[in-house]
């Protein structure tokens, strides 16, 4: 089930202006396995539920991207049995389910996952998914909602006492929000120099950790945005292509945008416009490839 939990960071990619990647979405409402198998779920409760029940429930909830049955369930499971995987499926699912309320609605929301963070890093406080949770959350919610940018900056350097790749993403992304740019690019080419020590030629991609699959995402957006695309751009994109499944939280049509923009700046046109016509496959509609294509025009 904990193949689940990095679904968290495309919460990531929809508070921070920098990248503009949106969150996917699931039609829950009209898949009827789902419905199904949850109403089973449900109805199986009866008169013996302990905590470990109500949390299959919201672990079944959260893979189809159904928020508020997840923060239901998830509640009921932490008011038996408080417990760090329950605070995160709460503080998680209170995050996404922010996303689709207007502003006033979403402040409820932000309570909630705020609390669901803070619970699931005083179980486990070395746990990087917690730290990099915690560190978005002060670092772009509005300090009159709690955001705190001296936290962020806390638990920015205990990722990187844990991680040193985490921690260079984790500075550039608190760069980036202090409009800094200049040490931004730094920390992502540090992030992608130390990355690539590892994974030499792309050997290793199918050892980054399940829970950080969006780490690969995280680093080529700051490889593309400063101008040091490569190989291992390509691999680590097409890694994420040929393994894409409902688990991730980035659109398929943006991982297909991505990586036109890689292959753009690397001069391999062919692959490029391949690219590009996938995305316009998903969506034809598709305003940021119109954008993308429109500014090379120019």
């Amino acid at each position: 089930m904990y193949k689940f939990i990095f679904k968290f960071f495309f919460f990531t990619f929809v508070i921070q202006s920098q990248d503009k990647t949106p969150f996917a979405k699931y039609n829950f409402q009209n898949d009827s396995l789902y419905n199904k198998v949850l109403k089973q779920k449900i109805e199986s409760i009866g008169n013996t539920a302990n905590y470990k029940v109500y949390q299959e429930i919201a672990e079944h909830a959260y893979y189809y991207k159904d928020w508020k049955t997840v923060i239901e369930y998830s509640q009921k499971s932490i008011s038996i049995f408080p417990n760090e995987r329950g605070f995160f499926l709460l503080g998680s699912a209170s995050g996404f389910a922010s996303l689709m309320e207007n502003k006033i609605n979403s402040i409820f929301y932000l309570n909630k996952m705020k609390y669901g963070f803070k619970n699931s890093y005083n179980f486990n406080a070395e746990n990087i998914v917690y730290l990099k949770a915690l560190l978005l959350f002060y670092s772009k919610v509005p300090k009159i909602l709690g955001g705190n940018m001296n936290l962020a900056f806390k638990y920015a350097n205990e990722l990187k006492m844990i991680s040193e790749i985490e921690g260079f993403l984790a500075f550039a992304h608190l760069a980036e929000v202090n409009n800094n740019f200049k040490e931004a690019k730094e920390q992502y080419l540090n992030a992608t120099n130390s990355f690539d020590i590892i994974n030499q030629d792309c050997n290793n991609l199918s050892l980054v950790d399940i829970n950080r699959r969006n780490l690969l995402y995280e680093l080529s957006y700051g490889q593309i945005k400063f101008g040091f695309v490569s190989n291992n751009t390509i691999c680590m994109l097409q890694f994420l292509e040929s393994s894409y499944s409902l688990s991730d939280s980035f659109p398929k049509k943006w991982l297909y945008l991505r990586l036109a923009k890689a292959f753009y700046f690397l001069g391999e046109l062919d692959n490029y416009e391949s690219y590009i016509n996938k995305a316009m496959l998903i969506d034809p509609e598709f305003i940021e490839v119109k954008s993308f294509l429109n500014n090379l025009g120019e």
